[in-house]
């Protein structure tokens, strides 16, 4: 006998031994959960948690969705979008969106604590295809008197991917610059 679980013999003269396996007792000497196992059969992990954290490959696929969820979160609160910007205090949003046959764009300005002067918002459209080619060119203005303001524009749509806008902002004499960009939205 061959660490107690097997038997030999020698088979027809050859020399060689034969090993015969005998599971019953070899399931007599095994550890309770794996008596267990044999009698109950497969049995799946309950509940959802378990479930993903079964094996060593699974927890490395769980804990890898968990940061890329996180990296997502933490760029979209805080990563700098490209349709909004803010200067000296007021904050500037372009949004373009399809409706039928026409892109309608605006540019939102809002401001956090009201000031009581006004300062003139011009705005310089530009409708761009797929390629980054003009299609359009717009121009609007309007004055921020401390309350929101939009300043609107449409275009025919001619497959306008995206708009892109140039700000400026203040007087003749403290005029500053703000390029906003924005893909539209066709939904």
């Amino acid at each position: 006998m061959i660490g107690g679980d097997e038997e030999s013999r020698p088979a027809d003269g050859q020399g060689q031994p034969v090993f015969h396996y005998n599971r019953e007792r070899r399931l007599q000497r095994a550890p309770e959960p794996v008596r267990r196992a044999w009698a109950e059969g497969y049995t799946p992990n309950k509940g959802f948690i378990r479930g993903l954290t079964a094996n060593a490959g699974l927890k490395s696929i769980l804990v890898s969705i968990l940061l890329l969820v996180m990296a997502i979160y933490f760029v979209s609160f805080f990563g700098e979008k490209e349709n909004s910007s803010s200067l000296d205090g007021i904050d500037y949003t372009l949004r373009a969106f399809l409706h039928g046959e026409t892109v309608y764009v605006t540019v939102t300005c809002t401001s956090e604590e009201p000031d009581s002067s006004l300062i003139p918002v011009s705005a310089a459209f530009t409708a761009l295809d797929a390629s980054g080619e003009t299609v359009s060119s717009s121009s609007a203005s309007d004055v921020f008197a401390g309350a929101e303001t939009r300043i609107r524009t449409t275009f025919q749509d001619y497959e306008i991917a995206r708009i892109r806008t140039v700000l400026a902002i203040g007087s003749d004499e403290q005029k500053k610059q703000l390029t906003l960009s924005v893909s539209v939205d066709r939904n």
